[in-house]
């Protein structure tokens, strides 16, 4: 067994002061299509000493995020104590694309100290004017989207300055998804709504109704879902990934879905990939959803197994190529995504590609390939006439020859 690696560090802010009770949370970047390149794996809150611990990792690249409040600041108050933390990442930067991305073999101990900067804060106001004083804005509840689309609840201090009207404060400048209510002592709809921010604003609660989507997976052969396996949706739009958990029988709790189009997969079920057999009150295109406000949407999904083969040769010039990347691509791989596949040339320059869904694809090797963004679509056009239409029957073994010349060459063309 490999041997397991460790995340570990101190939370600090102003004067290297410890910072209790910081939530720590540690996102995955992935390989895998299924999970859309970056997730969010666990996350922890620091004890006494500012310290939060990682244990059990596997090898893999991982980034670490935190999201604090500061235990002097007194929203409205004076300017040096309105103040907040913006959600941090590891080294030490508040721009998610200077975030440090922390590459584990197996059995590495890496330490993430991480220090925080207090900002001035900002409050949003939530007003409701075009329905009148009697129909207001309440239960609101902040969240902001980290990399890869995962979502981390803020710790805002909420107050009702007026009847109907809710005010957030003690936030960093920012961009804030906002939930919350619209109503009456009779009547209230769930919103949502984005929200910028980089200084005090009033809002026009004008968000959109959730929509409500349910469901079930059928798996081939009869035997019911795999133990932890998950539906899971990436909204196109923010990045934001949700997982539904599959019951025994493959069928999805109702959940309220912010309205937008999704990418679908299949997590924890190995061997299976997913196609949709029906659908009601959704647009649904290959594996892709979307969803409109207050939509009572149903989908009926059927997991089959890949029982496809693809092996083959990867060459330049009549000689082997060795460590391409090889990418197999279904048709419309837009709204295709989860069943993309991929795979490496060995010393001797030969592939293999097992466990495939049975249809027509398009292969492709391309040279020094790991470096690029595999599931940028925009990338991916420039390889895919360098590539070889391939048609995959069940339980078939295809073979194939692939040269590199012409990926070799728009590979150039792309940098």
């Amino acid at each position: 067994m490999n041997p397991e690696g460790t995340i570990f560090g101190t939370v600090t802010g102003a004067g290297s002061e410890a910072v209790r009770g910081a939530v720590v949370m540690l996102l995955e970047r992935s390989a895998d299509t299924a999970s859309f390149a970056t997730r969010l794996k666990a996350q922890v809150a620091t004890d006494d000493r500012g310290a939060y611990r990682f244990p059990h990792l596997s090898a893999g690249t991982y980034i670490v995020a935190v999201s604090a409040k500061p235990w002097f600041a007194r929203p409205g108050g004076a300017p040096d104590l309105n103040v907040a933390y913006p959600i941090t990442y590891y080294p030490g930067t508040t721009e998610e694309q200077q975030a440090n991305p922390i590459t584990l073999q197996w059995g590495d101990v890496f330490q993430a100290d991480i220090n925080l900067q207090v900002v001035p804060a900002i409050h949003i106001r939530l007003t409701n004017e075009g329905s009148g004083p009697a129909f207001g804005v309440e239960e609101p509840s902040v969240r902001q989207t980290l990399p890869g689309g995962a979502a981390a609840d803020i710790d805002a201090e909420i107050s009702e300055p007026a009847p109907g009207i809710r005010e957030i404060s003690g936030l960093a400048p920012g961009r804030y998804e906002v939930q919350y209510d619209v109503g009456n002592e009779e009547h209230s709809e769930s919103r949502r709504q984005i929200v910028n921010a980089s200084d005090n604003a009033e809002v026009e609660a004008d968000g959109k109704a959730p929509a409500v989507f349910s469901g079930s997976v059928k798996f081939e052969g009869g035997g019911g879902a795999p133990e932890e396996a998950a539906l899971v949706l990436r909204r196109r739009e923010s990045g934001q990934t949700i997982e539904l958990p599959l019951s025994p029988n493959g069928s999805i709790a109702p959940i309220e879905i912010e309205p937008g189009h999704y990418d679908m997969s299949l997590l924890h079920a190995e061997g299976f990939y997913m196609r949709v057999a029906g659908a009601s009150h959704a647009k649904v295109s290959g594996l892709s959803v979307e969803f409109s406000s207050a939509d009572q949407a149903t989908l009926a999904l059927v997991a089959a197994r890949g029982n496809a083969r693809l092996k083959g040769m990867v060459s330049r010039q009549g000689r082997p190529v060795p460590g391409a990347m090889v990418l197999l691509i279904p048709q419309d791989p837009g709204n295709n995504l989860a069943l993309m596949r991929r795979a490496q040339s060995d010393t001797a320059g030969a592939f293999e590609i097992s466990e495939v869904l049975p249809g027509r694809y398009t292969a492709l090797a391309i040279a020094d390939g790991w470096r690029m963004d595999w599931t940028n679509l925009a990338m991916l056009e420039l390889y895919i006439p360098t590539g070889k239409a391939v048609e995959l029957g069940p339980g078939r073994i295809a073979e194939i020859t692939l040269e590199i010349p012409g990926a070799y060459a728009a590979s150039r063309k792309a940098q």
